[in-house]
C-alpha cells in the first residue's frame, strides 16, 4: 500500500515538473514567443480588438448581426493566422508556399485593419466575412495537409504497424 501511495505521488510530482519547464521554457524561444504574442493574442483575438474599439466609438442602435459578424471575425483571424504562421515556420520545401502564406498574411491584416475601421459591418458585413471564414478553412486545410500527426499511418495491416496481425503461421510449410 505504501509503495503505491508513493508512485501516486511521484506521478503528481511528474506532472508538476512537466508543467512547470512548459510554462517557463518556451520564454527561452523568440519564435515561440512572437508566435504567442503576434498570432495567437494578436491575430486570434481580433474580434476582441474589433469589439474594444467599438467601445470607443460612438453608436446607434447595435444591429442585429453584429454578434454573428464578430463572431465570423474573431473565427477567421484565429484560424488563417495561426495556419499562415504554422506554414511558414514548418515548411521547409517549397519557398513559394512560405510566400503565399505570407501574402495570405498580408491580407489577413488588411482586413483587420478594415474591420477595426468597421468596414463590412451590419447587413452587407454578412457574405464578406463568412467567404473570408470557408478561406480560412482552406488556408488552414492547406497547411495540415501534410502534418504527421493528423495522417492515418500508412500499413498494409490497415492499422498500427504494432498491432498483431490475425492468423497463424505454426503450420506454414515450404518445400
Amino acid at each position: 500500500m505504501e509503495t503505491e501511495s508513493k508512485a501516486w505521488t511521484r506521478r503528481w510530482a511528474a506532472l508538476r515538473r512537466e508543467l512547470a519547464l512548459r510554462a517557463v521554457e518556451p520564454i527561452e524561444h523568440p519564435t515561440f514567443v512572437i508566435f504567442f504574442l503576434a498570432i495567437v493574442v494578436g491575430v486570434g483575438g481580433v474580434g476582441t480588438w474589433v469589439e474594444l474599439f467599438k467601445l470607443t466609438r460612438p453608436q446607434g442602435a447595435p444591429d442585429p448581426l453584429d454578434g454573428l459578424i464578430t463572431s465570423l471575425i474573431t473565427f477567421f483571424f484565429a484560424l488563417v493566422g495561426t495556419s499562415c504562421t504554422q506554414l511558414i515556420i514548418e515548411e521547409s520545401e517549397s519557398k513559394a508556399l512560405r510566400a503565399l502564406a505570407q501574402f495570405v498574411l498580408f491580407l489577413a491584416f488588411v482586413g483587420a485593419v478594415l474591420a477595426t475601421a468597421g468596414v463590412g459591418s451590419g447587413q452587407a458585413g454578412i457574405w464578406p466575412w463568412t467567404f473570408a471564414s470557408v478561406a480560412a478553412l482552406v488556408v488552414w486545410w492547406l497547411a495540415n495537409a501534410k502534418s504527421p500527426g493528423l495522417r492515418d499511418p500508412d500499413a498494409p495491416t490497415g492499422g498500427a504497424v504494432t498491432k498483431t496481425l490475425p492468423g497463424n503461421l505454426a503450420d506454414y510449410k515450404t518445400k
